[in-house]
């Protein structure tokens, strides 16, 4: 898109006065590097396939369909993102992903009053913030987590170029 084209869809955005538009625009490009708590607290999950990741820009962790019966596990991404920019920002960083941001909750950010999307109670869940219910990570358990986080990129980017080194003509 060009810088005009860029100019003119944000002017046209902004007439719906959407704050979850400003907070996606204001967190555009900005690289987080924040403790996340997203794999620990919140996950992304694929119904139709069981694949749980803990963000959009993480790896899958987990299958919860492939035995039901074990416990969803931690998997924070801690302060090693891989993504440019936190995509879902409206989502994880309003939930609360990242405590130490100041972020208008879901709740304000979704509903329209005029609207009535939410009932009350849903409205006042949606108005919490994860951190409020969950422990943070203390300084020796943020440091695995990271460790781990780095280690498991490593040896997976290790292996995809050990592969292409191996089989250059494969599409894998």
């Amino acid at each position: 898109m060009t810088q005009r084209g860029a100019e003119e869809y944000i002017r046209y955005a902004r007439l719906f006065q959407s704050p979850l538009f400003e907070v996606t625009l204001k967190n555009f490009n900005v690289k987080r590097r924040e403790f996340c708590y997203a794999g620990a607290w919140s996950y992304k999950v694929n119904l139709a396939s069981g694949e749980c990741r803990a963000c959009n820009s993480s790896k899958p962790h987990q299958n919860l369909y492939q035995n039901m019966k074990e416990p969803i596990r931690e998997c924070a991404v801690g302060n090693c993102c891989r993504s440019p920019y936190c995509v879902n920002s409206s989502h994880y960083l309003s939930l609360g992903d990242i405590p130490e941001l100041d972020m208008p909750s879901y709740a304000m950010l979704r509903d329209r009053e005029e609207a009535e999307w939410y009932t009350p109670e849903m409205k006042a869940f949606l108005s919490h913030k994860l951190y409020e219910n969950n422990r943070e990570y203390g300084i020796l358990k943020k440091a695995a987590v990271n460790m781990y986080q780095k280690v498991w990129y490593i040896d997976r980017d290790l292996k995809e170029i050990l592969k292409k080194i191996i089989n250059p003509e494969s599409r894998d």
